[in-house]
């Protein structure tokens, strides 16, 4: 409607006017002469180079277009089509993210990445190179200011001191020693918050092991919360 619109204007009053140069008319009608060029023009304002139509329109035909080419670049080229592409961007985003190979890959590509970072402490951590980690060794390596952020970036904060022997405990199988394959099982299973169905699985052999008689409830106190729960 604005290209049929500046077409009619532009052609009733600028193009059939003898006064003005016929190299500037011949320029603007290169553009808006007709329904085909003036909708052409009107998407490459809206969507390409504008600035050049812009300034043909303010330097040939009147200075006052530039307040045309500015509003319609700010309201259409800029609020519409921004707000457009928005919307396409989101729905393919959610498309892909319930597609079920793009989950696949990308928890596999997740996978090998965390697999080559623990692998690269584990290396560094082992000094001796005899392919397992003691308590001492990973006490050592965790000391380290830079190990303890690289961890917290992991989403595995190390906050005390105490924290590396209970990550240490946490990651052992029982032997008190760690190998590479222990060390990224274990990081994996533990950074980041805690899962709905670790903290189900925690409650239902809390509550087997009561019911085995693995400890007497009468041992804790009643009041408080903890006494409230047994």
């Amino acid at each position: 409607m604005i290209a049929f619109l500046l077409n009619q204007i532009l052609s009733a009053t600028y193009l059939m006017d003898q006064k003005i140069r016929l190299e500037d008319r011949q320029e603007v009608f290169a553009y808006f002469g007709t329904c085909s060029r003036a909708i052409l023009s009107m998407f490459e304002l809206t969507l390409g180079n504008w600035p050049v139509i812009a300034r043909v329109l303010q330097d040939k035909v009147h200075e006052a277009y530039f307040i045309f080419s500015i509003a319609h670049k700010v309201t259409i080229g800029f609020a519409v089509i921004g707000v457009i592409n928005g919307v396409f961007m989101q729905e393919t985003f959610k498309v892909a993210g319930s597609d079920d190979k793009i989950m696949m890959r990308q928890r596999e590509r997740e996978r090998k990445l965390h697999t080559k970072k623990m692998k690269v402490l584990f290396e560094h951590a082992d000094e001796s190179g005899d392919g397992i980690l003691d308590i001492e060794e990973f006490r050592q390596v965790m000391e380290n200011p830079s190990v303890r952020t690289w961890l917290a970036a992991q989403d595995l904060h190390m906050n005390s001191p105490e924290a590396s022997d209970q990550l240490f405990r946490l990651l052992d199988d029982g032997d008190a020693a760690l190998t590479a394959q222990e060390l990224v099982e274990g990081v994996a299973r533990l950074k980041g918050p805690a899962k709905s169905m670790d903290l189900a699985v925690f409650s239902l052999e809390f509550r087997r092991v009561g019911q085995m008689g693995g400890f007497q409830t009468e041992t804790f106190p009643r009041s408080g919360r903890w006494g409230s729960l047994l």
